[in-house]
């Protein structure tokens, strides 16, 4: 069974007495056993010696792991030793307790270690459970092999070991070579490894079982003799000899099978392996995607590659670097070949990567042959030496002077032939002594000729370091410094040794504190690698401590002045090493392990210094707490310890206090609650005693630790007794993927505090990361059952208790027999899905903690893809609520991608690392929808390793699939950058490359910065890295695909150029402090965080000879950014003066170095960075310091937005998490326009996204913080508009800076520069225009010239909101100028540009010949117009004539109410006049007779589809009606043609009267006569304002109008229009016409006033008297509707005086002035004086009133387009049985809408004796819409269907105030 239970007799009653019962628990071999107790309860004392429970490893005689009693529940127990655990109870013959109840659950698959041992399947010998996957992993002594035995074998035996099957690797994973597959129930033989280290993996399916495996495993200390294989088999494992091997692939020479996969493993112990393919004849050509031939420089599948070979032309010699060589054959399904055939031996020559070695003569010590010509290039680490040590016997027969003749070896100080010499040449028998190279090269050279052998020679070379050991050498006030172990935070070298030796002065101590990561191949005793400490300078000086695994350590103190550190690594595993901080000790340190003692400083030999400050930091094993105790104890006694003091907290300086002590009194002892403590010990400046001695110590209980058994149980400390204070357990539960931790509190009993639970509680969380969601929290009881669910295989249990109030502690079991929520392995070959839970369903719930895994199940050229469908997740500017996250390879991994919110991304997340790690996880509030996935696995990609290699396109040379998804990852060997060289590229193109793409990033992951992104056909070229690795990833969409690219790679380890992604760093010259070589050119490019710029300094040793000294020919030269352009050159240096520092603007700067004179030693160059940056770029982004990561403390950043003073700049903030504070008083942005401005123009903090914020002119962004809370910054993205330009295109747009952002700045003086061809015109037209008004646009405006400068004539100057008209240039340029003043801003304004044909071309024009012909332009002789036309001719004849116009020849597009290409003929001199018709098509239209004599015709064309246009003629004829005329003071009369006779049938005359300037027009209307049964459309009199305008007066009367009132313009122009089809007996007109005096009497019944060029101001001077007579016995209603005149106290200025009667001595009603809208006027009387009076200075708006009569009181007709009315009193009340009826009478072809401006109508509520009525019509004949009564504040306005409506107005009582007031418009 997987787990199970046993307990003491009679449980759960009391156990019998004198009983003693034995379990043994026994799993298989190999594996381990967890044991968990339940309850536990027997009678005993501490001592255990009445009745107890001892369990022990093995048998009776195992070690002990503990006894117990009482009843305090142990602790969880894995076992260690072995697979058995022996457990014992006894009980004595006195008193019984309850008893026990244990769970024990078995863990399969663990790391082994020792001499021998035996490993077994789970549950051996019984059935093994299916569904396994499970690896041991044996390990020996460094010079051993491990052997194998098998003792019994019983798996599941089909299909080749296709199900079930054990499989054992040579070497520490499963990438090692493959010893065995295996399954059956045959025993196979004994296997032997190469190693010390062997791996077994056993995997089982769903069905069919059986006992398993039993093997028995042994270090041996010889490999055994080598294996025999058959040539032709299909893999296998081989050693070199004396003579060559060979092997060639299955069936050679016939065709290979289908589907093979073989491996060999070549190994050459002592020399590199030399591989030589004779014969190829293999399916497909390089990159060999099909069937291939997979050659990697070591023993395992994950070595580097050295060649990927298929086609028919074998490869060069192969050489590994070191002693093996791994070599996979693979065939797919399809074509085959004959296969390949190859030798194997001993290499002579190589490529040698290593950092320590061996070189020698072929077949050494015996003699070498002869004809040998070998090259070896040996490279260590860059920053190390190579050191050369030769062995005995030496014998090369080489003779004369220098070995000129013979055979001679010969090594040479470089990579290469044409290194120097290290040395002379080498022969004859004496070796030499040591050699060292100056880098990290050497090149060996050994040529034998045909005769005289001898023995040869053999060297072992050495990396050695500068960087690695020395001797330091600290004074008193020397700050502390930093070693390392070589290339941290890089893996270390292999076989380093490392010294370093540092000294302080006499009296004082060497103090090393470790920071950051520590990692150093941990093993028991420290024995492979490790760090090792001496109290002392020499080696053999007193041990301190030995170093290994990956927990930080302790500080480490020297007792002396002197302490030696010395870092040894042997030749396999390497990790990441150390870094050190070592000091003068003072006092203080961190202190790590189960006891320790801190003393204070000079303790006990002498009393503590004055002024000291120490602090340690304490810290146990975890789930053990520490106890705190003191030995000695004597400080300066203060009151409140002020003075000295030591005191104790948790964790750290803000944790919980657990004391503060002085005097002499020895403090009692304090437990922490988790396995932190921090000590502070401080001392003043005076006063001091002996000090103390304080001494922790972990627990030995332990609560929490990670349990991974299927199911276990978990209780507070002591349950079920009282649990401890202070204390913070922790249980980390993980259970098998795809299953869900179940956690059921069978007791709980915690002090209790309401539902807020602050005191002692136990929490539980979704998963195991720091930020996991709590799924609940408990104290006070819960009942028995009560569960939690994780929604994956992942669950953390939290107990915290506080100082005080204790009680019995919780009890929980847990178990996973239900499948998860959520999460678990994805690796189905086809792919899949994989979605949020509950998706399409229900939203997702809170608190979900969801972990995938996708495997690659075939990570060799193919990547993951994951594409995310669909997103609906809770949105935060950082992804911190609900979040969906990806890593590469598990949760430790790179991040590549974190997304929330609505939008799913576009672009599939594509990787080549076997693994994906996905992350859901949610919050505890809103959830929504959730997200949908889709993976797959592609056939392209992957990771490729080595010295280079090839990748292409998919299908390359063919055109690439749609979709294609692939992702590289390029790694060379550490030290070297790689150099990518595309030779094709074509890809679909597009502006932003969104289409199909290749991008590369500067790292190891698509995660890492970006290099550039290439599409079309703008191939990268050549793209040199910063580092070893390159990640490249290629995306095409489901569209239009093309050819593809191919690139090729190779490593490069000369230091020369490169992108370099780091905020600090230094890059030099090739070989520098040495020569570089001749003729080099180097090219960096450094890229830092773009919330700094970087700086950058040259080292003293500089040196470029150049001998002209102007640096032209050799140089260093350092420009700001990307680009070598000359204005962005920040520094050029040669000769041997060191050029000073850089600063750069930004966090960008390229470098160039290039020399074309004689060598020199060249040049260092170290750059750091700062924060703060300026930006000239058209847009970027502003990032605080380390964005996304928190700000660091204390920022003080300033970074500058220039791109120009005429620059509108628009910054809009993405992310903005900074400390809130009600003044941002801590930390906080504030924004500065000028950058020179001493007040802010905004100050920033919190975590609301402000803004956006806008200058004219440049912007300063101030950055800073304190040293208390930090967040996560901001992002802001800005963008820069110019205000003006210089604009040559055929059509564009222009528009205030930022329009549709922000509103326009002041101060703006901005000028745009239209220019299009010469022979064009400019259509400059006008869409949106909002900017601040006034009269003569004198504040804000838009000037528009015909011409190229402000010389050139004004076409206008506009400002306002009405749209400026559409304008058209005489020449091809046009100039506008943009100008604001310092106040008052509005939205700006935009206009579109167009050239087109001007009337010089034939497009439009003024006409005024008698007759003439004109038609559709065509400039380029084609036969048909030109598309975009818009041409206006004007014809004029003399006064009285009219026009008649013919259209000769008409072909325009056709369409639909004639949208696209058209001819409209306006009855006019403009387009405002009326539309006589709208052409298109091929009819001709019919001859047209104009009103008067001028005629408008207007062609318009769009931009496609041309005909052959129209021609037309036209000629004046005589006019019988109508015409211009001006009006004078005296009347004049006009009629109807032959008045009073009868007119000519379709009789249109219109009348066009204009007066002087500032004059206007009186037309009174004597004779209108139509008959009823006329048409009103084609029969009436019309008269309006020209132009009309939004104030314009227009009035149209038919038959049914009743006699026209009086007429007075606003303007100077009157228009009136007399139409009649037909004469009827007793039509006509007659009417005169003069110019209007402001003074007027009115007599009629109703009407509307305006003061004087209302609606735009009155003139200066006016003295106006108006008198208003309506018909005897009614009495007159007069209303303002606007009002604003010169404002004085007296109105003594400008007034309206108005008078209740018909002279200036009439009763005064009130003198009016200012802008307070007067109140209704009701005289009683049917005449009204008025006197309008302005003064000689300050105009305003003035007046707009409405007025009727009526013979009632109240009431009347309504007259005009717009106005107002109330009831009767208003603003005061109605008098009882008032009865009111009002017809509103709007010009017809309007409709009326009435607005509720004030009512209230006292009334009971039911309306029926108060009430307002309103009709939708002349009368009442409509239902009416109301009745109102009451208060009504929300009455939606009223819109009639016609020009007329009818109101009635009824009150019969009033007892509180009441009255209405309503307006209206048209």
């Amino acid at each position: 069974m997987q787990s199970g239970a046993f307990n003491s007799p009679n449980f759960p009653d009391a156990y019998p007495p004198n009983i003693e019962c034995v379990w043994t628990i026994r799993s298989s071999p190999g594996n381990r056993l967890q044991l968990s107790f339940i309850t536990f309860n027997l009678q005993g004392g501490s001592n255990c010696q009445n009745d107890y429970l001892e369990i022990r490893e093995g048998n009776s005689t195992g070690a002990v792991v503990g006894r117990f009693c009482g009843n305090s529940l142990p602790s969880n127990y894995t076992s260690v030793i072995g697979h058995i655990l022996w457990v014992k109870f006894v009980s004595d013959g006195s008193i019984s307790g309850p008893g026990f109840r244990a769970t024990f659950s078995h863990l399969y698959g663990v790391d082994v270690t020792g001499e021998s041992g035996q490993i077994a399947s789970p549950l051996y010998p019984r059935t093994y459970p299916n569904n396994a996957n499970y690896h041991w992993t044996i390990t020996v002594e460094g010079t051993s092999y491990v052997q194998i035995r098998f003792l019994d074998m019983d798996i599941e035996d089909l299909y080749d070991c296709y199900y079930d099957h054990l499989k054992i690797f040579d070497g520490p994973n499963v990438h090692h070579y493959p010893l065995g597959t295996f399954c059956g129930l045959a025993l196979p033989g004994p296997l032997r490894s190469s190693g010390s280290t062997v791996t077994l993996q056993f995997q089982t399916d769903s069905v069919v079982g059986g006992r398993g495996f039993l093997v028995e495993w042994t270090a041996v200390q010889d490999s055994g003799p080598p294996p025999t294989i058959t040539p032709g088999a299909c893999g296998g494992l081989l050693m070199t000899g004396e003579t060559p091997g060979f092997f060639y692939s299955p069936g050679w020479p016939e065709s290979y099978p289908p589907n093979q996969e073989c491996t060999w493993l070549i190994r050459s112990p002592n020399s590199i392996v030399e591989l030589n393919i004779l014969a190829l004849d293999m399916e497909g050509f390089p990159p060999c995607y099909f069937d291939s031939i997979t050659v990697r420089d070591g023993p395992s599948s994950q070595a580097p590659v050295l060649a990927s070979v298929c086609g028919r032309e074998p490869p060069s010699s192969l050489h590994s670097s070191g002693d093996s060589m791994f070599i996979h054959f693979s065939s797919d399904s399809s074509i085959s070949g004959q296969g390949f055939n190859a030798s194997y031996s001993k290499g002579c020559g190589g490529l040698l990567h290593v950092d320590r070695g061996v070189v020698s003569s072929p077949h050494y010590p015996q003699n070498y042959m002869s004809g040998l010509d070998c090259i070896w290039h040996v490279m260590v680490t860059p920053g190390f030496r190579v050191s050369v040590t030769f062995s005995s016997p030496f014998q090369i027969q080489g003779f004369g002077t220098a070995c000129s003749s013979g055979d001679y070896l010969e090594l040479r100080n470089g990579p290469d032939a044409s290194s120097p010499p290290l040395g002379q040449r080498l022969c004859g028998a004496n070796p030499p002594p040591i050699l060292q190279t100056t880098d990290n090269h050497l090149f060996v050279h050994f040529v034998s000729d045909a005769s005289n052998e001898a023995s040869g020679f053999k060297l072992t070379f050495e990396a050695h370091s500068q960087a690695c050991g020395g001797f330091i050498e600290l004074s008193d006030f020397d700050p502390p410094g930093y070693l390392t172990s070589p290339n941290y935070p890089q893996n270390y070298p292999t076989n380093s040794d490392c010294i370093w030796v540092i000294t302080v002065p006499n009296g004082e101590a060497v103090q090393i504190d470790f920071e950051d990561e520590f990692y150093i191949e941990p093993t028991t005793s420290c024995i492979y690698d490790y760090l090792e400490i001496r109290d002392g300078s020499s080696i053999n000086s007193d041990l301190v401590s030995r170093l290994c695994g990956n927990t930080r350590p302790s500080t480490q103190h020297s007792k002396g002045s002197s302490m030696l550190l010395r870092f040894r690594t042997d030749h396999s595993v390497t990790h990441k090493g150390f870094k050190a901080k070592y000091s003068i000790a003072t006092c203080g340190g961190t202190y790590i392990g189960s006891t320790g003692v801190v003393q204070s400083p000079g303790f006990p030999g002498s009393n503590y210094p004055d002024s000291s400050s120490c602090e340690w930091y304490l810290e146990g094993p975890t789930g053990h707490y520490l106890t705190l105790s003191f030995g000695n104890f004597s400080l300066q006694n203060t009151p409140g310890c002020t003075a000295d003091y030591v005191e104790l907290r948790e964790y750290n300086a803000s944790g919980r206090l657990l004391g503060r002590h002085c005097g002499n009194n020895l403090p009692a002892s304090v437990d922490t609650s988790d396995s932190f403590a921090y000590v502070k010990f401080v001392s003043d400046t005076s006063g001091n005693a002996a000090g103390f001695r304080l001494t922790f110590e972990a627990s030995i209980e332990a609560c929490g630790g990670q349990l991974n058994a299927p199911s276990g149980t978990i209780s507070s400390p002591n349950y079920p007794n009282l649990y401890p204070h202070n204390r913070v357990c922790r249980w980390e539960l993980v259970v098998t993927p795809g299953r869900r931790v179940t956690l059921t509190i069978n007791d709980l009993r915690l002090e209790g505090s309401g539902s807020s639970c602050v005191f002692d509680y136990v929490d539980v969380l979704n998963g195991l990361t720091a930020d996991a969601p709590r799924l609940q929290r408990f104290c006070g009881t819960v009942p028995a059952g009560t569960q939690v669910r994780s929604s994956s295989n992942t669950m953390t249990v939290v107990f915290n208790t506080d100082a005080s109030v204790s009680n019995g502690g919780f009890m929980a079991t847990y178990t996973s027999d239900e499948p998860a929520e959520c999460g678990g392995v994805l690796d189905n070959p086809a792919g899949g899905n994989f979605t949020s839970p509950g998706y399409q369903v229900s939203n997702y719930s809170n608190n979900l903690n969801c972990e995938w895994l996708i495997e690659n199940p075939s990570h060799v050229n193919s990547s993951i893809v994951v594409l995310i469908q669909d997103l609906h997740l809770e949105n935060h500017q950082t992804c911190q609520s609900d979040f969906l996250q990806f890593r590469l390879g598990d949760s430790d991994g790179d991040m590549l991608a974190k997304f929330c919110g609505q939008t799913a991304p576009q672009i599939p997340i594509v990787v080549f690392t076997p693994k994906l790690w996905v992350h859901f996880q949610t919050d505890s509030y809103e959830g929504d929808l959730g997200f949908k996935a889709l993976y797959s696995f592609s056939e392209c990609g992957g990771w490729q390793t080595g010295e280079g290699g090839v990748m292409s396109s998919p299908n390359y040379p063919n055109i690439y699939p749609s979709p294609s998804r692939c992702a590289w990852l390029l790694e060379a060997p550490v030290g070297h950058t790689i150099t990518l060289t595309f030779s094709y590229f074509s890809l679909e193109p597009h502006t932003t490359c969104s289409w199909d793409s290749v991008t590369i990033f500067n790292g190891g992951s698509p995660g890492a910065p970006i290099i550039g992104q290439y599409c079309g056909t703008t191939s990268p070229g050549t793209v040199q890295s910063g580092t070893n690795k390159l990640a490249v990833v290629f995306l095409a969409d489901h569209s239009v695909s093309s050819g593809g690219f191919i690139a090729t790679w190779s490593a490069d380890s000369s230091g020369c150029g490169g992108v370099i992604h780091a905020d600090s760093g230094t890059f030099k010259s090739p070989n520098h402090p040495q020569n570089f070589p001749a003729n080099v050119e180097c090219t960096w490019q450094v890229i830092a965080h773009e919330g700094n710029h970087l700086e950058m300094s040259f080292s003293p040793n500089f040196e470029i000879p150049d001998p002209t000294g102007t640096c032209r020919n050799s140089y260093i030269k350092v420009w700001s950014g990307s680009s070598q352009n000359d204005e962005a050159l920040l520094k050029t240096g040669c000769g041997s003066v060191t050029p000073g520092p850089v600063v750069a603007p930004y966090n960008i700067i390229s470098s160039r170095f290039q020399s074309s004179d004689s060598p020199g030693k060249g040049f260092s160059a170290t750059f750091s960075t700062r924060c703060g940056a300026n930006f000239t770029a058209a847009s970027g982004r502003v990032v605080s310091p380390n964005f996304p990561a928190n700000y660091p403390d204390y920022s003080n950043c300033n970074y500058t937005i220039d791109a120009g003073e005429q620059t509108v700049i628009i910054l809009t903030f993405q992310v903005f998490q900074l400390e809130t504070h009600s003044t941002c008083l801590y930390d906080g942005l504030k924004i500065y326009n000028p950058p020179t401005s001493s007040t802010p123009m905004a100050t920033l903090c919190g975590t609301n996204i402000p803004g956006p914020f806008s200058t004219f002119g440049p912007m300063l962004l101030h950055f800073y913080s304190d040293s208390v809370i930090t967040s996560s910054g901001y992002m802001a993205e800005y963008r820069t508009i110019p205000c003006g330009g210089y604009f040559n295109s055929t059509a564009g747009t222009v528009s205030s800076p930022g329009l549709s952002t922000i509103n326009y700045h002041h101060n703006i003086n901005c000028t745009y520069h239209i220019v299009v061809q010469a022979d064009r015109v400019i259509d400059l037209k006008f869409n949106t225009f909002h900017l601040e008004a006034s009269s003569s646009c004198r504040y804000d405006y838009v000037a528009v010239y015909d011409g190229q400068d402000t010389l050139a004539p004004l076409l206008g100057k506009f400002c306002g909101t009405v749209l400026p008209p559409n304008l058209r240039s005489s020449t091809n340029q046009l100039f506008i100028v943009f100008a604001t003043d310092s106040s008052v801003s509005g939205l700006g304004w935009r206009a579109t540009y167009a050239e087109t044909l001007g009337p010089a071309q034939g497009c439009g024009g003024y006409l005024s010949m008698p007759m003439g012909m004109f038609g559709s332009p065509d400039p380029n002789l084609d036969g048909r117009y030109e598309p975009r036309m818009d041409c206006l001719w004007t014809i004029e004849m003399p006064v009285n004539k009219a026009i008649n116009l013919t259209f000769i020849s008409f072909d325009l597009e056709n369409s639909f109410n004639c949208y696209y290409d058209y001819v409209k003929v306006y009855d006019g001199d403009n387009v405002n006049f009326p539309v006589v018709g709208t052409f298109c098509g091929l009819t001709i239209p019919a001859y047209f007779l104009s009103s008067g004599n001028f005629l408008t015709i207007h062609f318009v064309t769009d931009s496609s589809v041309e005909k052959r246009g129209f021609n037309a003629t036209y000629r004046a004829v005589p006019l019988i009606c109508g015409g211009t005329l001006n009006a004078t003071s005296s009347a004049q009369t006009l009629t109807s043609p032959s008045f009073p006779g009868g007119y000519p049938p379709f009789t249109s005359c219109r009348w066009i009267l204009d007066a002087p300037p500032l004059e206007t027009i009186k037309v009174s209307v004597q004779t209108f006569a139509l008959q009823p049964s006329q048409d009103c459309s084609t029969n009436y009199l019309e008269m309006k304002d020209w132009p009309l305008g939004d104030y314009g007066q227009s009035y149209k009367f038919c038959a049914s109008d009743g006699h026209p009132t009086d007429f007075y313009s606003h303007g100077r122009t009157i228009h009136v229009n007399f139409k009649s089809d037909v004469f009827m007996t007793g039509n006509g007109l007659s009417f005169t016409f003069q110019i209007a005096s402001c003074s007027r009497t009115y007599e009629q019944e109703y009407g509307y006033l305006k003061s004087p060029g209302w609606p735009d101001v009155y003139p200066h001077n006016m003295d106006c008297i108006i008198i208003l007579k309506a018909p005897q016995n009614n009495s007159i209603s007069f209303f303002f509707n606007n009002f604003d005149l010169e404002s004085h106290v007296n109105c003594d200025f400008d007034y309206l005086e108005v008078r209740n009667g018909s002279t200036a001595s009439s009763p005064l009603i009130g003198r009016f002035c200012g802008s307070t809208l007067p109140s209704p006027i009701f005289p009683r009387s049917n005449l009204l004086y008025l006197r309008f009076k302005s003064d000689f200075s300050f105009s305003r708006d003035g007046f707009d009133a409405t007025w009727t009569s009526s013979p009632h009181g109240c009431g009347g007709i309504l007259h005009g387009d717009r106005g107002s009315f109330s009831s009767p009193n208003y603003p005061g009340t109605y008098p009882n049985n008032t009865n009111c009826v009002w017809d509103i009478k709007a010009p017809r072809g309007r409709v009326v809408t009435i607005t509720f401006d004030q009512i209230s109508i006292d009334d009971p509520g039911d309306c029926q004796s108060n009430f307002l009525k309103l009709y939708d019509g002349r009368d009442d004949s409509l239902p009416p819409v109301g009745p109102y009564c009451g208060m009504e504040t929300s009455i939606a306005p009223f819109t009639s269907s016609s020009h007329e409506v009818h109101i009635v107005f009824q009150a019969q009582y009033s007892t509180l105030p009441s009255g209405f007031k309503l307006s209206w418009s048209s």
